[in-house]
């Protein structure tokens, strides 16, 4: 029996089988999506939209359903996937759909028995089996796949289950691409680097028929090609073909599958080959921007080497897509966003309107500190695309650092006991975003959907002039460690009292304290017991100061002469503390030499 004689054979049995199914229940085949991180869910009208793919087939009831899964990686390292008769299981972008067994001992998909199910548009990695199938009048068709299990694995593997096709995939780098018992179809398929390409050759292999093998095993009496390379934009990552491949067009005619260029023709082999092939190109990388002048933006990017590119399409606007959904820009020789370039991989953005607005000023809260380190956040302002913050131990500070467009940084790498002033200054800029498509001659596009690659990585630049906001408050503030000596755990270290009575922890006479504290109490056994008394009791009395406001200034009037003798001790020159002890102790000498006298005399 020929080729032609089976392949009609195989077509008409298949086709009875699904009118068969089909008259089971009269419903209409839907479309049920899956998204594991529920964004999809949220936006699509369609009502049928869940996390994980086996609780979409689940919830098929219909055998001509199709499970569309959104881009990603999906792990099967404990439980496999099973599917249902019927059932088309479609990956949203081949080279972006993973279906990983996780380095588990099971398969990723198992199907026992199903009839007329379709697998498609998925990446196999990391797995024993990529697809285990068994069961007699099992009628599986596996196609426009990549299957990367592993040099341990197994891509396929097939039991009783004569009727399988396998079409217009690639294997590579598996223990064994195709295991099998009986005669199946495979056809337009890519072996490369692979332990076993097909394994029991001796089995009759009318069924095999313009695949494309390299140095690995080859049945006989089959139609192929044979050669060290297949062409591949890149192995492992790309599996689109290069011009010179001699996969182009040289699949089977007899499918009447149209290849990338549009034409009626021999099928490409390989994953983006023949009739029901993946359409999206790969997302262009290595895109890069810079500002040649004020008002014009030149951007590059890497070659898509597939040879079914025909050009490139640069996305750019003043938004970026995570929140405008779109690309809205304007240049007085480009035209609206999207800009076709159909040659190179170089485009200039010119005459861009480059006017910002001048931001308002934020408002700088009193910092957080820790060991060598002060934690800043700020108000956000209106019109600014970034901040800088400036810091010094001078007022105003003059030292900046660039923060970019957040309101929280973090000063590190500073002294201890240094008081820092801190300001903050808000900037913008008109900034452009930008995106690299890349597109074959089929159109309409549609970006990540149909003849279009997915967008590149978004790549913002600045045009025009920087515009500043003035400087924000300025607050001051000092890092030490928030553990004042081994053995005080679990406490913030701080003079409560004295900050609620002065507001502030940056108040002279607060700093004047906690100087003596570090220099005086916490050196000596019976400092260090008075300040763990006031830390497990000072909160506390601090809270109910804060409460009776009032007070404040008799807690301060009480605090002075604690306060003086702090700044004595920490601020006096060691001279003056040794020339006032010695005047205080000739002082008692001379009081207690003249109370001697008195007393002597009294007598």
């Amino acid at each position: 029996m020929n080729k032609n004689a089976l392949t009609s054979s195989f077509i008409a049995a298949v086709s009875v089988v699904i009118m068969m199914a089909g008259t089971s229940n009269n419903l209409r085949a839907e479309d049920i999506k899956v998204d594991p991180l529920g964004a999809k869910c949220l936006a699509t009208s369609t009502p049928r939209c869940y996390l994980t793919i086996q609780e979409a087939i689940n919830s098929s009831v219909n055998p001509k359903d199709t499970v569309l899964v959104e881009r990603g990686t999906y792990i099967f390292s404990a439980a496999t996937l099973t599917l249902k008769d019927g059932i088309t299981l479609r990956g949203h972008e081949t080279a972006e759909t993973f279906l990983s067994g996780g380095g588990g001992l099971v398969p990723i998909i198992s199907v026992t028995g199903a009839i007329g199910a379709t697998i498609e548009h998925f990446t196999f990695i990391n797995a024993p089996f990529g697809i285990q199938e068994s069961g007699n009048n099992s009628t599986l068709t596996i196609r426009n796949n990549v299957f990367n299990v592993g040099r341990s694995g197994t891509a396929i593997a097939v039991s009783t289950s004569p009727t399988t096709q396998v079409i217009n995939n690639v294997f590579y780098l598996n223990g064994i691409a195709i295991s099998r018992d009986d005669n199946i179809f495979i056809y337009n398929n890519i072996f490369r680097s692979n332990v076993t390409a097909i394994s029991n050759p001796t089995v009759t292999d009318q069924r095999i028929w313009n695949n494309f093998f390299d140095i690995n095993t080859v049945p006989t009496g089959t139609l192929f090609i044979i050669g060290t390379d297949p062409g591949f934009v890149s192995a492992g990552s790309d599996f689109h073909l290069v011009a010179s491949s001699p996969c182009i067009t040289t699949g089977d005619k007899d499918i009447n599958g149209l290849n990338n260029t549009g034409n009626l023709s021999y099928a490409d082999m390989g994953t983006y080959g023949g009739q029901n092939t993946d359409t999206i190109p790969v997302k262009v990388t290595g895109v890069t921007a810079t500002m040649p002048s004020t008002s014009s933006i030149s951007l590059n990017w890497n070659v898509n080497k597939s040879y079914v590119i025909t050009g490139y399409h640069v996305y750019y606007g003043t938004s970026q897509f995570a929140s405008s959904g779109t690309y809205s820009g304007t240049g007085a020789t480009e035209g609206a966003s999207p800009i076709n370039i159909p040659s190179g991989t170089a485009a200039t953005l010119s005459n861009l309107p480059t006017t910002a607005s001048v931001p308002d000023a934020p408002v700088l809260a009193q910092p957080t500190y820790s060991n060598q380190t002060l934690g800043l956040s700020w108000s956000a302002a209106t019109n600014a695309t970034g901040y800088k913050v400036f810091y010094g131990t001078t007022s105003p500070p003059t030292t900046s650092i660039d923060a970019g467009n957040v309101t929280t940084y973090t000063l590190t790498g500073l002294t201890n006991g240094q008081t820092y002033y801190i300001a903050v200054k808000a900037y913008s800029q008109l900034t452009y975003y930008m995106a690299i498509t890349a597109h074959d001659a089929v159109s309409p596009f549609t970006p990540g959907i149909l003849h279009e690659s997915a967008y590149s990585t978004e790549v913002p630049q600045g045009v025009g002039n920087v515009m500043e906001s003035v400087l924000s408050n300025v607050v001051s503030e000092y890092p030490e460690e928030l553990t004042a000596f081994p053995g005080l755990t679990n406490t913030r270290k701080g003079c409560f009292i004295a900050t609620a009575a002065y507001g502030s922890r940056s108040a002279s006479e607060v700093l004047a304290l906690r100087a003596f504290r570090d220099r005086y109490l916490l050196t000596t056994a019976a400092g260090r017991s008075f300040v763990q008394w006031y830390y497990q009791n000072g909160p506390a009395a601090a809270t109910i100061l804060n409460a009776h406001a009032g007070y404040k200034p008799v807690v301060r009037a009480a605090l002075l002469p604690v306060v003086g003798m702090a700044v004595f001790m920490t601020q006096t020159p060691l001279f003056i503390k040794l020339f006032v002890l010695l005047f205080i102790i000739s002082m008692i000498a001379v009081g207690r030499f003249y109370l001697k006298q008195y007393r002597g005399g009294s007598h």
